[in-house]
């Protein structure tokens, strides 16, 4: 037990509760920035010559070989001090279930004294030896389902050469942070850039991925300050999506279409000197777009800054985007190829889920890329400068295109033209779709410059679009997608939330204001009713696309619809219809109606992003849900694919607790009831630290509102939790009031806006296909909200 409590000594409070399962050993970073010093000081390190800039350079380029790797291949984490190696190990440990081994306490077991005891007692050349027999020894023993770190300071020339043999069938994860934030490590104020240069380049040259720890220091005495630990909750999001990308595990970030899809998908291209000007804007990046491009011009930063500023390009985009993203970097000629390709090698090191790759820079060039893609996908480009130019490299079909992408294993192609004449549009545009007849694999073509405009709004796949702000150098979402509405390829829907007690709804400026920014004509609209007959007439519109079903009919919908989707038969209820009309061969209309059920969606993503890591979903984790309709089964049902198992039911009439709780537990969960307020918490259960609110906050039909308190005993938990109220009229309710004054306890608050908005991401984007704009329908709905909020309390 006590080496297991060693693992986390660094942060004890963060995870209090992990130690028993997952953390091997550790010791905190920290620590040690003294002996880093000496291990790295002039007289001592081992290494390139330090006026050898050139190779420095060329290894800081270099990636090795990667792989799409074994689920059980071992993680192995390198970088400075202070980087944040310990915090991401951890969270790596927790995340994959797996165990975390520290170089410097393995050193230890196996040579009887620290690391820096051991340099004192026996120099460094013994130290060396001592320490590659070490390393080779943890490489080999702890090769699958482990996270190793810790490596000490500054290694010796056959360390690296042991971490670049282990790179090859493992991910080994250069950790990097702002200098800044690392602090003096070397002692030596005079030569404090040398060192660290010859020290980075080190750390590129024995790893094959780069991950940019964006976060911010985390070393306040309160951990259970909850602006600290949703901190290092967004540390942990990005750090696993990193770590997804790496094992090909991609997970559907969006409900809309695939990217590629030949369906006028979008992606938003952002120059790389935005993002590192514009820290104030980066909600904007959620515009609608199915991809985001970084673009990289070669000619606007050194090599050397580029080594930062790749990798932390891809990890703001990462925090701020949900959407996959593609790595741009533009092709100045064959007399730049190799600083091109080394570029791109720079690129795949922070694992993009595309890369464009110039397919005129020679093909063994771009198989040699290719074989170091991991799991990202490559594009191949082709852009010709003139009409002139186009012509003479016609001869060169779209079909011999087409073999050559596929020899040299792309995922996607796509050729570009500078044209001199509006109608040219036209002529590459129907090239290209009698092309894509034929072709396997996706075709992106558009031409370029400001006559090329047209063609990017008919492209079907990944047409380039821009930020409103830049709209002066290209088409933005709003201006393509118009461009599609207005001559008929899309049409125009109505779409309506019904339900008893909708006239308060915000949802209508949520969604109408998203239809806005995207370029949609489709409007939004509200219908109060008792009757759920009501739903007839608003079916009988030819233009209507689909309905947002309230309280309370969310239950009585279902015997109507044509197909329900899995979530909502689980859950038991529906809140949103999606309608098709389809044609027969008389010319009938047959109207389709597939329910689905999004308010989940919204429960389970303010748990996941806002639940501190400290409370982490494990076995025997236990949520409380109040209430007993149908939000609580969609927020049962969120727990459930959270991977909460448990769940403590408490509602003012028992028997419809009962009800529900037997819905679940044929669903193999376990359900318990709380039967009133002064019921003692379950024996043998933990405290939850998952609380979910669904009762209203007002009266309804003439109920008055369950105004109650959580009872002390149902909130012991000592490390809080998240609590998530679905009620916004009032916004702030009697029990956020209470769980309020417990966040110094741990406890994180959500209010119903937030989770409406979740929802509404998940709902729109079934709705329209398309991906929403999330930062637009965040600010209407507190626009909206601000606007109407007198009414609402």
């Amino acid at each position: 037990m006590k080496r297991k409590a060693e693992a986390l000594e660094c942060a004890p409070d963060l995870y209090p509760q992990v130690t028993n399962s997952h953390a091997m050993t550790s010791v905190p970073e920290t620590a040690s920035r003294t002996s880093y010093s000496r291990l790295s000081s002039p007289g001592r390190h081992i290494g390139p010559d330090t006026s050898d800039t050139v190779a420095i350079l060329e290894a800081q380029t270099t990636a090795t070989d990667k792989v799409v790797y074994s689920s059980h291949a071992s993680i192995l984490l390198v970088g400075f001090p202070r980087a944040g190696k310990h915090t991401l190990s951890v969270i790596a440990s927790v995340v994959l279930r797996r165990q975390y081994v520290d170089f410097s306490k393995a050193f230890e077991k196996g040579m009887g004294m620290t690391p820096y005891d051991y340099i004192s007692t026996h120099g460094m050349p013994s130290y060396r030896e001592a320490e590659t027999k070490a390393t080779q020894s943890l490489l080999s023993t702890y090769s699958h389902d482990h996270v190793i770190g810790g490596l000490t300071a500054f290694g010796s020339n056959a360390q690296k050469r042991l971490l670049r043999t282990f790179a090859q069938t493992h991910p080994v994860i250069y950790v990097q942070r702002d200098k800044s934030d690392l602090g003096n490590m070397f002692g030596d104020q005079n030569n404090q850039e040398q060192l660290y240069r010859i020290h980075d380049a080190f750390y590129r040259s024995c790893s094959n991925f780069d991950f940019y720890n964006i976060t911010w220091t985390l070393d306040s005495p309160n951990a259970r300050n909850p602006a600290r630990t949703l901190k290092l909750k967004q540390t942990e999001v990005d750090f696993v999506r990193f770590l997804h990308r790496i094992y090909g595990r991609v997970p559907q970030l969006l409900r809309s279409v695939c990217a590629l899809s030949a369906s006028y998908t979008y992606v938003l291209q952002v120059p790389l000197h935005w993002l590192d000007a514009h820290v104030l804007e980066y909600d904007a990046l959620e515009s609608g777009a199915d991809m985001i491009s970084i673009v990289i011009d070669p000619r606007l930063n050194t090599a050397e800054d580029f080594l930062e500023l790749i990798p932390k390009a891809v990890a703001t985009l990462r925090r701020h985007a949900r959407a996959p993203i593609m790595m741009d970097v533009s092709y100045l000629g064959a007399q730049d190829s190799v600083n091109y390709s080394k570029l791109l090698r720079l690129c795949l090191r922070s694992s993009p889920d595309f890369l464009t790759v110039c397919l005129g820079i020679g093909r063994d060039q771009v198989e040699s890329l290719v074989s170091l893609r991991g799991s990202t996908q490559i594009v191949g480009t082709l852009h010709y400068e003139s009409s002139k130019q186009a012509r003479v490299a016609e001869e060169v079909s779209w079909t011999k295109l087409h073999d050559l992408a596929m020899q040299l294993a792309c995922d996607a192609v796509r050729v570009t033209h500078e044209v001199a004449s509006a109608p040219e549009n036209l002529q590459l545009l129907y090239d290209a779709q009698i092309a894509r007849e034929t072709w396997t694999m996706p075709l992106i073509a558009y031409n370029t410059g400001a006559l090329g405009r047209t063609s990017v709004c008919f492209n079907p796949v990944l047409s380039p679009v821009v930020l409103p702000t830049m709209s002066t150098d290209g088409v933005t979402i709003e201006q393509a997608q118009m461009a599609l509405y207005s001559s008929f390829i899309h049409s125009r829907k109505k779409f309506t939330i019904l339900g008893q007690s909708v006239s308060y709804s915000l949802s209508p400026a949520m969604h109408n204001a998203a239809y806005v920014a995207c370029g949609m004509p489709h409007s939004y609209g509200l219908r109060q009713s008792d009757d759920l007959s009501t739903i007839h007439e608003l079916l009988a519109d030819p233009e209507c696309g689909g309905l947002a079903i309230s309280l309370p009919f969310k239950m009585q919908v279902l015997p109507m619809l044509n197909s329900v989707s899995p979530e909502a038969q689980d859950i038991g209820a529906v809140n949103m219809l999606v309608i098709e009309r389809r044609q027969d061969q008389s010319n009938n209309t047959e109207t389709i109606m597939k329910g689905y059920n999004t308010d989940h969606v919204g429960i389970r993503e303010c748990i996941e992003r806002k639940i501190s890591p400290a409370n982490f979903i494990r076995d025997g984790s236990t949520a409380l849900v109040i209430g007993a309709g149908g939000m609580a089964r969609a927020a049962i049902y969120a727990c459930r694919t959270l991977g909460i198992r448990i769940v403590c039911l408490y509602n003012r009439t028992a028997s419809h607790a009962e009800a529900l709780a037997n819905h679940y537990r044929q669903q193999n969960l376990d359900v318990h009831v709380l039967s009133t307020l002064e019921s003692e918490w379950p024996e043998g259960l933990r405290q939850p630290t998952v609380i979910v609110s669904c009762i209203p906050a007002h009266s309804i039909s003439g109920q008055a509102a369950h105004e109650l308190t959580i009872p002390d005993q149902w909130l012991q938990s000592r490390t809080g939790g998240v609590f998530v109220e679905l009620a916004y009229k009032p916004l702030v309710t009697r029990l956020m009031d209470q769980m309020q004054s417990r966040s110094t306890g741990g406890w994180v608050v959500v209010d119903g806006l937030d989770v409406l908005v979740e929802q509404g991401i998940s709902q729109f984007e079934i709705l329209t296909g398309r991906p929403a704009p999330v930062h637009v329908m965040r600010r209407a709905i507190r626009q909206q909200y601000e606007l109407v909020g007198s009414a609402l309390q």
